[in-house]
């Protein structure tokens, strides 16, 4: 697998909690080109197949549920079904345009905004992140 680079064209950054207006984007966001391979970063079972948008329904994504998290990875067309169970680094999909959608709103088609995948932590069991906590404070001592 590649290494994704985070987004960051004048449609924003793709950092987690970056403004998105009077809101703070939820995910990460990571270029990609069209049409390659997108790999799931965690194993577990395929939740759902996830709609974008309502006004342009061919963005869609992918849910998996692994043991300790529930990730949601957009602007992926799957390859996948609901109730597989994937490996972490396996194909789940492939990245589809963004940069192309026109949605009711008139937004993105030819706005600047870079090809990427959005991923969303939906769920994570605060038992994984408690050691990462203890360590992070442990290292600012």
């Amino acid at each position: 697998m590649k290494r994704l680079a985070v987004r960051n064209d004048s449609g924003g950054r793709g950092v987690y909690q970056a403004r998105r207006g009077a809101k703070a984007h939820t995910g990460t966001d990571y270029s990609v080109t069209p049409g390659e391979p997108v790999y799931s970063p965690c194993s577990g079972q395929v939740k759902r197949i996830a709609r974008c948008y309502s006004d342009t329904p061919q963005y869609t994504g992918v849910v998996v549920q692994g043991a300790t998290v529930r990730l949601k990875m957009l602007y992926v067309r799957p390859t996948v079904q609901v109730g597989e169970y994937v490996g972490r680094g396996s194909q789940i999909g492939i990245a589809q345009d963004i940069s192309q959608r026109i949605g009711k709103d008139g937004l993105y088609k030819n706005q600047g905004i870079t090809p990427h995948i959005h991923i969303e932590v939906e769920h994570m069991d605060i038992e994984v992140l408690l050691p990462i906590l203890e360590l992070l404070e442990k290292n600012n001592d």
